[in-house]
């Protein structure tokens, strides 16, 4: 058949008014849906025209205050309002769910701790508190020691009280009942302990003592502008060497230290300094592991390439020194080896090069021991106290105090750890990364020591299979001091593919998460905190906590057992102590996953509920305070106690 052009314009005609028929038929059923699906039943707000529909809370406070009030919503979403001058308070776009609603304000009690709502294709109203002013209670003591009067006390908490001692330096506080964190300040100088945990419970509290000393001066502290140093070049021996001072020890070539002490040698050293420049040719980690490219090197290797113990001792004493390196790969000191010892006092060690530039640094079974010290390292991966890989050797060793460190890198912990870490009395801040790194069979001791981190978590302890340390538990210990993690989307605490011995006795921790703490395998954290490494397996964390003196809240998540991830995976687990006056306000395993998470409650301690929680076990022999929420074990609920 022959069609002719006009024919084939009709028949283009007709297929366009079909087209045209069908797309119209079809975009009349679309509307027609977006349009029902839009009708909630209630007076909700459609949410920017996504379909969704949402809706508020509100309610009033009233009684002895109205405005001012923080109101903490929790739930199927969280969000905080605060009242304002008439009481009033709404929460706007929030979806269908169950929902619990807080009052708070220092120095108040309300008549509902808190009102758990639902919503249900309708706004809630009238979600109302009555205020009232909450008795006060005396919290006092005394500061004795090198400085007493003009001393700030501190609480921890929104809208607590503070004080300044007197001139015998005593102090008064008025509080309401709860758990505290004491805490002195006074520029110049410390003070013992650095902070208390009090609990004040209708009755006041005295003798909350404190024993000032004037703080040491850290780093090197000497007069540069009136000394001439002496250019030496280079150093490396493996002699005995007589004391040195006022020396200039420099390094441009790459791999060379400034200093090297070889096995057998020892050096000491005053008023001097060491420098080393150059990028290292070896690479950054046989010069993490070796020691090739730094400031300072003590090694009792018989080998530069790989770990061959000579037993000699080794060792390198400083006072009153500076190490600077500007190099990648250029660790500031470091121990190489079992009997190689660095001591270092008032020494300043700056290192501003990437990878493997820490500030000190031990391997295979080195010691760096550091007091009245000033540390600072800018680049990525440079921790400011570090360990590293030992193998079949002794773990490595670094002993801390009064210690003042500073890291800029991300990677770059204050502490990174694979060895035995005793901290006392010191300050460390990672300003771009987490706080503190322990891998596998080995340990951190902090004691009254502050220290920080802004990325990922706070502490985390886990097993990367890198070879660097040895399989098995870790464990950190913090008596006094503070732990302050930033990171708001990170756990404080962290742990992953190994068991973890965590003890907290009287520290303050400061956690801008609502995790306290997340224990998993790197995939299944991966869902909660985002990013995990991969790489680190399959073990899952099985975390063995104790809390003495101790205030704690946020969410524990126990992540759920992965079997179709084969059969190395391993179930994460929590067995949980309060003892000596602690208090957890925060909630276990709210997700209700199949694991083993175990508690024990001494007569002295608190646990205040914040949401649904399910245990395996229960030791109580203190107080549970369930407020709205349910505690069960073995799936049996026990709190509230059934009718």
């Amino acid at each position: 058949m022959i069609k002719t052009m006009e024919g084939a314009n009709i028949m283009a005609g007709v297929r366009m008014k079909r087209l045209i028929l069908r797309w119209t038929i079809l975009l009349f059923l679309v509307c027609s849906v977006s349009f029902w699906a839009g009708c909630g039943g209630g007076d909700g707000d459609d949410d920017g025209g996504s379909g969704a529909t949402t809706y508020t809370i509100s309610g009033t406070v009233s009684g002895d205050v109205a405005p001012g009030v923080t109101i903490t919503l929790s739930g199927t979403s969280s969000k905080t309002a605060t009242t304002g001058t008439s009481g009033t308070y709404t929460f706007t776009g929030l979806a269908t769910g169950s929902y619990t609603v807080t009052p708070s304000l220092y120095g108040y009690d309300f008549t509902e701790t808190s009102e758990s709502v639902a919503i249900s294709g309708e706004d809630i109203t009238d979600v109302d508190f009555t205020s009232a002013v909450a008795p006060t209670y005396t919290l006092s003591g005394t500061v004795s020691g090198d400085i007493a009067e003009g001393v700030k006390i501190a609480l921890s908490g929104t809208g607590t009280p503070s004080a300044t001692t007197n001139a015998t330096g005593d102090y008064s506080l008025s509080v309401t009942t709860g758990t505290y964190t004491v805490t002195p300040s006074l520029s110049g100088y410390a003070f013992n302990p650095t902070s208390k945990s009090v609990t004040v419970s209708s009755a006041a509290v005295s003798d909350v003592d404190f024993t000032s000393s004037e703080a040491a001066s850290v780093g090197d502290t000497t007069d540069y502008s009136s000394i001439t140093l002496t250019s030496g070049g280079a150093y490396s021996s493996g002699a005995d060497s007589d004391p040195v001072s006022q020396y200039q020890y420099t390094s441009t070539t790459a791999d060379v230290p400034a200093i090297k002490v070889a096995p057998g040698g020892s050096l000491t050293l005053t008023h001097s300094k060491a420098a080393k420049s150059g990028d290292t040719d070896i690479g950054t980690e046989d010069s993490g592991f070796y020691g090739f490219n730094v400031g300072v090197l003590a090694s009792s290797s018989s080998s530069s390439t790989s770990y061959v113990e000579t037993g000699n001792a080794t060792s390198i004493t400083m006072t009153d020194c500076t190490i600077t390196t500007d190099a990648i790969g250029a660790n500031g000191a470091f121990a190489f080896g079992e009997g190689a010892v660095i001591n270092l006092d008032h020494v300043t060690i700056v290192t501003t090069g990437d990878n493997n530039s820490r500030g000190v640094d031990a391997t295979y079974g080195g010691t760096v021991n550091i007091t009245n010290s000033k540390i600072s390292t800018q680049g990525g991966s440079c921790a400011a106290l570090a360990t590293d890989r030992y193998n079949n050797a002794d773990a490595p060793k670094i002993n801390a105090t009064n210690v003042e460190g500073t890291t800029a890198g991300t990677g770059s912990p204050g502490i990174y750890c694979t060895g035995t870490f005793v901290v006392e009395d010191s300050k460390l801040a990672a300003t771009g990364s987490e706080a503190v790194c322990i891998e596998g069979k080995n340990s951190v001791t902090l004691t009254n020591t502050t220290i920080s981190g802004v990325a990922k978590w706070g502490v985390i302890v886990y097993q990367s299979m890198s070879g660097d340390s040895s399989v098995g538990t870790g464990n950190f210990s913090m008596t006094g001091g503070t732990l302050t993690n930033t990171y708001a989307s990170g756990p404080a605490f962290f742990v992953c593919d190994t068991a973890a011995v965590i003890e907290l006795d009287g520290a303050a921790i400061v956690n801008s998460s609502d995790m306290l703490l997340v224990a998993g395998s790197a995939e299944e954290a991966t869902k909660i905190i985002g990013s995990v490494n991969s790489d680190w397996g399959k073990l899952g964390g099985q975390v063995t906590l104790t809390a003495a003196h101790q205030t704690l809240a946020g969410k524990i998540i126990i992540c759920k057992y992965d079997s179709s991830s084969g059969s190395d995976t391993t179930a994460s687990s929590l067995d949980m102590t309060l003892e000596s006056s602690s208090t957890f306000t925060g909630t276990i395993n709210n997700e209700n996953n199949d694991v083993t998470a175990a508690l024990t409650i001494d007569s002295t301690s608190i646990w205040n509920v914040t949401a649904d929680s399910y245990l395996s076990s229960l030791t109580n022999n203190g107080a549970i305070n369930p407020g709205s929420y349910k505690v069960y074990v073995g799936g049996t609920q026990v709190y509230p106690e059934p009718e």
